[in-house]
């Protein structure tokens, strides 16, 4: 397998698919390598795929070669070529912006956003109850409250039961968010909650989980232009907020463990547009990111769209004066 070849009409050509090919040929179970020099061996014979020509890459192709005295594996190596040609066309590539070098960690706040165990723990010294909006985490779900005073939890779609809730002095009665929560979740929760209790207190807006949210929503507008959804997927389970994005989509998904294990058919001439993620919505310089866009610009033109939701505070706020 080549890594670069020279063309009759290009010359010089990379060839960023040559992991792809590679490892479909060793799952298909037959023995092949990388080649350890810049061009096939001169005694081996190569099979030319197609080429073009990539303003940011220059030629671009694909070249399997197989040796001389095996016609076995010279057809194989034909075969190869052929299957991933079909491949080959123009496609796009969107990444949701995702918390880390895509989205700086205070864009979505005024300020540093207190801790809610922290904020909890001040509502409990105060002498109120406290009413966790969302799945808590494991501070929040170890907090406990002097006697005569509550910890209660709420669902990330639900208020508590009504048994739980009669408990409750609603004059001393404040809320916290979990950092799991997304804001729009957390407006339906507190509506419910403040009509249940008026003089709910709690959380200033702008400490309101923005950035979860907009996470969300720019997951959910990369599946909305997408053909389908991959998701960089390892032994770490989903993100909840994927599943979020997902729970009112459509998308065909595809888990992925190891970049170089898209198989040739994957790349049908509808499938235009991937939208790509890792499955723990982690560092979005993950390696097996970068791994595989260089791998799918072997297969066409590919362009690389980053899209981004930014919810923006304004802190410091002057009333109009009326005087």
């Amino acid at each position: 397998m080549t890594r670069t070849f020279d063309h009759p009409q290009y010359g010089r050509t990379d060839v960023p698919a040559a992991d792809l090919v590679l490892s479909w040929l060793n799952r298909a179970g037959v023995p092949a390598h990388p080649a350890t020099g810049p061009s096939e061996p001169a005694e081996w014979l190569r099979w030319y795929g197609s080429a073009y020509l990539d303003p940011r890459l220059g030629a671009v192709g694909l070249a399997v070669g197989a040796a001389a005295d095996s016609p076995h594996r010279q057809r194989q190596a034909q075969a190869a070529v052929l299957a991933w040609q079909r491949t080959l066309g123009t496609r796009r590539v969107l990444l949701p912006a995702l918390p880390g070098r895509d989205l700086p960690a205070q864009r979505a706040f005024g300020g540093h956003s207190p801790d809610p165990a922290s904020a909890a723990r001040a509502f409990l010294d105060d002498g109120d109850s406290v009413l966790v909006l969302g799945a808590p985490t494991p501070a929040l779900a170890a907090l406990t409250a002097p006697g005569g005073q509550h910890v209660v939890y709420a669902g990330r779609t639900r208020m508590p039961e009504e048994s739980v809730l009669r408990e409750l002095d609603g004059d001393r009665l404040s809320f916290v968010m979990s950092p799991q929560l997304v804001a729009e979740e957390a407006a339906q929760l507190l509506h419910a909650a403040r009509r249940r209790f008026p003089h709910l207190r709690g959380q200033h807006p702008d400490h309101w989980p923005y950035r979860n949210s907009d996470l969300v929503n720019s997951l959910r507008l990369a599946l909305a232009d997408a053909d389908e959804l991959w998701v960089l997927a390892d032994a770490a389970p989903r993100h909840p907020l994927l599943d979020a994005a997902l729970a009112h989509s459509d998308a065909s998904v595809r888990d992925l463990a190891d970049p170089t294990a898209v198989e040739e058919h994957w790349l049908t001439p509808r499938l235009r547009t991937i939208a790509l993620v890792t499955a723990d919505l982690c560092d979005p310089a993950d390696r097996r990111r970068g791994e595989l866009l260089r791998l799918l610009s072997g297969t066409g033109p590919l362009g690389v769209v980053t899209r981004e939701v930014s919810t923006r505070i304004t802190t410091d706020v002057h009333l109009p004066d009326h005087t």
